[in-house]
């Protein structure tokens, strides 16, 4: 087990949390309008192996070392991106155009200086490919743009919940690994927010939107599955919760192709990243970053 998810006002016995806690298994509690509150662990994860976190936090200050890493990565998200399209959108008139452009803006990653620079790119790559996603989408849902806190509309409150369940499981395996989850390299740290979880799921997010289209495109959901209130934003129903938490649990269990053509969980090929940064941390090997086949 890697993670439990608790949701609303859910009780837990005693017994069952000693029982993760003796297994290193987190706890993550997220509140009644999907909003991610907090994890319970064992604080044992960051202290197993101190020496090497103080390398992390070394290395993680040489900006030239950072930079690389980062480039590497958000060329990853844009190969992975423009690979969805060409499966979701093969009879579109309007995907070599679509992949075209983001080919261009990988192409404009190797001079960058910054990661604000990345931060740019990596945001014009995500808008224009939800844009050409949004063209695929059933009505009477549509998607126009990303936004949250709250998410306004169904397929934003998806999204978001759908990035925060990968986003805990990620910090769980960054733990386990013996790094320490709230020093990244791409990301700006704020609060006690797990920046490098928030960095190493950005390969596979297209799981998340994959899976909401999914979702959407065979009517599994309906707009009855979610509540929309000022206060609140866009809300999705128990059900609707329910049937999308059981999407993702598929998406990460399906075996993935990389292009390396080797294969591998979700599970698996966080792991493989996760290790290759070690390896990266010690100056062993390269980094290494999931790009789908």
């Amino acid at each position: 087990m890697e993670a439990v998810l608790v949701f609303g006002h859910s009780r837990i016995t005693s017994g069952a949390i000693h029982a993760a806690l003796d297994n290193d298994v987190p706890l993550h509690f997220f509140g009644g309008s999907d909003g991610y509150r907090g994890c319970l662990g064992n604080p044992r994860r960051h202290l197993d192996d101190l020496d090497f976190v103080l390398l992390q936090r070394q290395r993680f200050a040489d900006s030239a070392f950072t930079l690389d890493l980062a480039r590497s990565l958000v060329a990853a998200r844009i190969h992975n991106q423009r690979e969805t399209l060409r499966q979701r959108l093969r009879d579109s008139a309007d995907l070599p155009q679509w992949q075209a452009e983001l080919s261009a803006l990988m192409q404009q990653l190797g001079p960058v200086t910054s990661r604000n620079q990345l931060n740019g790119y990596e945001g014009q790559a995500s808008h224009r490919y939800l844009k050409a996603l949004a063209t695929c989408l059933n009505p009477p849902f549509a998607f126009h743009e990303r936004n949250r806190r709250p998410p306004r509309d169904p397929v934003n409150a998806l999204l978001s919940l759908g990035y925060t369940v990968l986003y805990t499981r990620t910090a769980g395996l960054i733990q386990a690994e013996g790094l320490h989850p709230r020093l990244g390299f791409y990301h700006q740290p704020h609060g006690r927010h797990a920046t490098l979880a928030s960095d190493l799921m950005e390969p596979f997010r297209h799981l998340v939107e994959r899976s909401t289209w999914t979702l959407i495109n065979r009517r599994q959901v309906t707009p009855d599955d979610f509540i929309t209130t000022d206060a609140h934003g866009c809300r999705i129903s128990p059900r609707g919760k329910r049937l999308y938490l059981a999407r993702l649990a598929e998406a990460f269990a399906r075996r993935q192709t990389t292009a390396e053509n080797s294969h591998g969980t979700w599970f698996q090929l966080m792991r493989q990243q996760l290790k290759a940064l070690r390896g990266a941390l010690l100056e062993q090997q390269p980094p290494w970053f999931y790009r789908m086949r």
